[in-house]
């Protein structure tokens, strides 16, 4: 006989976003939050695309640090990355039903929940805001 789960009490939870609250719809629109970054930099700036990319490559790693602080500095804001990628996001990814309603409820209960991602937060805040 197994022996029953222990009941423990909590009032925050963590969750991940990609396949959990969060899923591909099978549409590609050929976009990536880094092909958007540049493209928005080169626009920004007067630049082609080659330029852009250069320009950003040499201010920060786009693969391991988050483009959202990055933004300023390159001439954009976080306001024209967020509306050119919300051109695209939409078709890729949608909100898993069941999740929805989960985090809802777990919300309106009371719990404090916190995305647990490699996703930086302002690609958080996209994938959660669709």
């Amino acid at each position: 006989m197994k022996e029953p789960l222990p009941i423990f009490e909590a009032n925050t939870i963590f969750f991940d976003i990609d396949d959990t609250i969060t899923t591909y719809t099978g549409v590609s629109t050929g976009e990536t939050f880094l092909s958007t970054f540049i493209r928005v930099v080169a626009e920004a700036n007067g630049l082609s695309l080659e330029a852009a990319r250069r320009k950003t490559y040499a201010a920060f790693d786009p693969e391991t640090d988050s483009m959202g602080s990055h933004c300023a500095p390159l001439g954009i804001t976080e306001q024209a990355l967020w509306d050119a990628v919300m051109q695209w996001l939409p078709r890729e990814i949608a909100a898993l039903p069941e999740a929805t309603k989960t985090v809802k409820h777990l919300h309106a209960a009371g719990y404090r929940l916190f995305p647990a991602t490699t996703n930086s937060s302002l690609v958080c805040r996209m994938k959660l805001s669709i």
